[in-house]
């Protein structure tokens, strides 16, 4: 890795996604120039900063921060808010308290995060790669978070690559529904059918409901064989 004569600052930004171009996912991006800047001892010369629409949470955050990240713009986040208020028909002095009320309550969970390490201050915190890896391989996690553990390994950077190759495929060559659907809605933050899998599904709680509203043995059987073989197909209320 070579930086230019006098480069103090390494700003990452995932505005440039394009047609075109494909993204890096940015907490490997962040890991891996962290890890690469150890090696050439430049560390401690350099700054990264994300520029990034992924960190939507404290959690997300965190995770950019622990391997190496010393400032984060969350952009698509405040964008986010500001539409909102704008949908709103906020007033200028009203949008800046709501944008202000992000800042704080990203701030504050990431606080609550730390504290929970027993750490109290972000430098404390910084490149400290406090983390257990699930579902990466093992010889990623050493490339791009080096100090975590990974617990149960899985996708390589092959298997990543077809995954941002089959996202971005979807999304700027084969949606025909756009406009109807400009964006996907996802299942990660709620359960949608199609999506990411959740052990407290729709069908879950409406068949705890069934149950205690009934209070049936077949109904609690029911409910029983759902959470037994949550996930797999027979699990669905038919």
């Amino acid at each position: 890795m070579r930086c230019a004569k006098g480069t103090r600052i390494i700003i990452l930004d995932d505005r440039a996604l394009l047609a075109e171009q494909k993204l890096i996912p940015m907490a490997m991006a962040v890991g891996h120039i962290n890890q690469r800047l150890f090696q050439e001892q430049l560390r401690q010369d350099t700054n990264i900063v994300a520029v990034t629409a992924e960190v939507m949470d404290p959690h997300s955050a965190a995770v950019l921060l622990g391997y190496g990240c010393i400032a984060i713009y969350p952009w698509l986040l405040y964008a986010t808010g500001l539409e909102l208020c704008e949908k709103k028909q906020l007033s200028a002095k009203e949008i800046r308290d709501s944008l202000n009320n992000i800042y704080a309550a990203l701030t504050k969970g990431l606080l609550k995060i730390m504290s929970k390490m027993g750490i109290s201050t972000v430098s404390s915190y910084r490149n400290a790669a406090l983390f257990d890896v699930i579902g990466l391989d093992r010889q990623l996690v050493e490339s791009c978070f080096k100090g975590s553990v990974a617990l149960i390994p899985g996708l390589t950077l092959q298997d990543l690559e077809l995954r941002i190759e089959k996202n971005h495929l979807k999304h700027f060559s084969e949606n025909f529904m756009e406009p109807v659907y400009p964006l996907e809605i996802g299942g990660f933050f709620r359960d949608n059918p199609g999506f990411e899998y959740h052990d407290f599904s729709s069908q879950v709680v409406t068949q705890l409901h069934r149950f205690a509203e009934i209070r049936n043995r077949d109904e609690y059987l029911k409910f029983r064989d759902m959470i037994s073989g949550r996930g797999s197909a027979s699990s669905a209320i038919s």
